[in-house]
């Protein structure tokens, strides 16, 4: 994530990855499967630092801070490249996008669409 290493955390972001641990530990817990809590948090904030914590999450934890919203967009981006050739409709795109976030608006890519030449 060379590119998105000039974002500075506010306090808010922290509060926004804690109350996601809080709430995760707990789902754990509801199964009774037994977690190495060190090993959980070294793992989730290295998705963090890596980027890939927004991949597989719903729209309000992606959107929750601007350190997210970037990832999630970066995230897109590199699925994207290798495709950069092809042409999309909305609708073939918003199925690609809906793998990365599977509640993803699709009120915004309306809006897109509406301000970029979109292939029927």
């Amino acid at each position: 994530m060379k590119y998105i290493r000039f974002y500075k955390p506010a306090t808010n972001d922290l509060n926004v990855y804690l109350q996601d641990i809080i709430n995760q530990l707990l789902h754990i817990k509801e199964s009774e499967d037994p977690v190495n809590v060190k090993l959980f948090l070294s793992k989730y904030f290295e998705h963090v630092v890596n980027g890939t914590h927004t991949i597989h999450r719903e729209f309000k934890y992606i959107s929750a801070i601007p350190y997210n919203r970037i990832t999630f967009l970066f995230n897109l981006w590199n699925a994207f490249m290798p495709l950069k050739d092809k042409d999309f409709t909305i609708e073939e795109f918003y199925t690609i996008v809906q793998l990365f976030c599977f509640d993803f608006p699709g009120e915004i890519l309306s809006h897109c669409q509406k301000h970029f030449q979109w292939r029927q």
